[in-house]
């Protein structure tokens, strides 16, 4: 039969393994939150960049500038 302190033991190693696991999770939750916003940016330019260049002229400042954004986003994405 196990003795209290093997069954103490036992307790506080598991509770030193949850919250190691629960540590290594919540440091995940930036890169997950990045990962997502990364993604959304992504969605967001394939929708709007065939609606910027068809609204407008090629030769416009802001359409230039939206897509050297453009550009930029998806060399170093």
């Amino acid at each position: 039969m196990a003795t209290p302190l093997d069954a103490g033991t036992a307790l506080i190693e598991a509770i030193k393994e949850i919250t190691s696991l629960l540590r290594e999770w919540i440091a995940g939750a930036d890169m997950r939150r990045m990962k997502v916003a990364i993604q959304q940016g992504e969605s967001y330019i394939r929708i709007a960049s065939p609606i910027i260049k068809e609204k407008l002229p090629a030769t416009d400042k802001n359409r230039r500038e939206l897509e050297q954004l453009e550009n930029s986003f998806f060399k170093y994405n």
